[in-house]
Parts: structure tokens; sequence; C-alpha cells
């Protein structure tokens, strides 16, 4: 029964038998989504004599459908009951109080969709007056949910972050393997390590394969460095060397924002004796390749 619920949440609708004393249950996905509708049938078990057939798609999207119907069963009836009250589709609160992981796994794998990190469960075939009241219960429950009007006039259930995540891994034993890419980006590692120095930092979209940097100013300098010629080393590599490195003159460790090709410091004695150094070398240089005449001996014979 739990899969009933799940579906009549969903794209699954029920229809009552002339006779009035049972019900039939009807399932309906895209050709796309043929193994949930496959899953269902398999659940259903004596409830449904026939295999899914394709047929054109009539409700929303384009293409065609895989479908199936139960037949007449009397147990179906409360259910009919609970959901048409009056003849209508309405969603019934007393469901979604106590609704089971297996229950909204069903739900999510009909309606849901993923948008970013958030769940979204398109509830459509509702009010908005039913919607509105189902997100009071789901956040009463520890789902923070928020309802959001799809083109101005179709009402969805949209859960924040935290109750995105928490809903998914609720719901994850219970989600077919075909259907786990609603929730993948959502129970995905919430905090990635920075290549350099470790920290744990968020994790934004669009990262997956790329090397993550914290905001420390060493880590944003060596990013850069790896970003441009200085890939020679590894990024390990390069923030070791950053945080190690000091001035040849006064042994006293260097700023990490000075030049990789700077080996001294910013102290004036340092700066003059680097600059007596590289001239004495350019002066021996120069002498070497005899550009510079050599000095006349003052010895006297």
């Amino acid at each position: 029964m739990e899969l009933v619920y799940g579906t009549l949440l969903g794209d699954g609708c029920l229809s009552l038998l002339p006779s009035g004393k049972a019900a039939r249950l009807k399932v309906s996905h895209c050709v796309q989504q043929r193994e949930l509708v496959l899953a269902k049938r398999k659940v259903l078990g004596e409830w449904v004599r026939t295999e899914p057939r394709i047929c054109e798609n009539r409700g929303f999207g384009n293409g065609r459908a895989c479908v199936f119907s139960t037949t007449g069963v009397e147990a179906l009836l409360d259910v009919y009951k609970l959901f048409y009250p009056n003849g209508k589709k309405v969603m019934p609160l007393s469901v979604i109080a106590t609704m089971s992981p297996r229950i909204a796994a069903w739900w999510l794998m009909d309606d849901g969709s993923r948008a970013k990190w958030s769940v979204r469960l398109h509830t459509d075939a509702f009010s908005l007056e039913d919607v509105r009241s189902a997100a009071t219960v789901l956040t009463e429950r520890g789902f923070p949910v928020k309802v959001y009007l799809m083109g101005g006039k179709y009402p969805t259930l949209t859960f924040t972050r935290k109750g995105s995540y928490k809903f998914a891994e609720w719901i994850s034993p219970f989600v077919l393997p075909e259907m786990r890419y609603k929730i993948y980006e959502v129970l995905r590692p919430r905090f990635v390590e920075c290549v350099v120095c470790g920290e744990k930092m968020p994790r934004m979209v669009g990262e997956r394969g790329k090397p993550l940097y914290c905001k420390s100013q060493l880590c944003q300098k060596v990013a850069r460095l790896m970003a441009t010629v200085h890939n020679r080393k590894s990024a390990v590599e390069w923030g070791e060397y950053l945080r190690t490195r000091k001035c040849v003159v006064c042994g006293n460790a260097l700023p990490i924002d000075a030049p990789v090709s700077m080996g001294i410091c910013r102290s004036t004695e340092c700066r003059k004796e680097a600059a007596r150094v590289r001239a004495s070398e350019w002066y021996q240089s120069k002498r070497s390749r005899k550009l510079i005449p050599p000095e006349k001996s003052t010895t006297s014979k």
C-alpha cells in the first residue's frame, strides 16, 4: 500500500468502478522511465494482469508513455475515499504527517526532480492550499520546504539545502538505482578539502574533476602558479616551498605575496647587500668575458 500512496501523491490516479465497490490504479510514465514502471508492476503483483503498454503521452511532456492499470481492487476503495473525497484528487495531510520513507521514495521517483542542490516535488495535480498545508507539515517533521509557483501557476515543493539533504538521506535506501540521479547531487559530499592545506570547505556546483583551493593567501597564490607555466611542481610542493622559503641574506621567512623569483626580504640592509652582490657578480662576469680590461698592477719592477 505504500507504493499506492506514493504514486497517488505523484503521477498516479485512481478511478472508481461503475459498481462502486472497487477502485483501479493507473500508472503512467514516459518511456525513459520504463524501469520505474516495471518495478511498480512487480510490487503490485496479482493486482495487475497485463503487461505495461506503450501509448501516446496525454499528460505533461511529449512523446510516448509506458502505462498499465490494476484490476478492480476492493482494498483501494478506502484509498479512493481518502484521496478523492469529492471526486477530485486532494493531498491528504494525514498521509503526509505519517508518511514513511518508502512512500516518500515512491513520491520522489514519480514527481521529483533535482535543482542544483535542492530536491523539488512537482505537485501540479493539487491545489495551492493543499500544497501549502503539506509544506507546513513537512517542515514540522524536520524537512524545511518552500512553495513556489512554476510558470506563475503550478505549485511545487522545493526543499531547502538542509531539508534536501535530510530528505534525500532519509529515502535513499528505497530509491531505485535508475532514479538516483534525482538525489545524486544532494547526497554528494557537502565538503571538500583544499589540495594544498587540506582545509575543509563547502562544495560548489560544477566542481567535479577540478582541483580546489581555499581562500587563504597561500593557497590562492598556489592556484595562480598552477594555472601558469609554473606547474612543474605539484600544488603541495608549491605550498611547502612558499611556506619554507627564507631570505638568502638574513635568513628571515619571506612573505607569501613575495614574487617566486625573489630570494631576499624587503629590508633596506638586505636589498643593499643583494645589490652589492649582483654588482660584483656582474663585474666578474664582464671581466671574465674580457669586456673590461684588467686592472693595472701598481707594483714597481
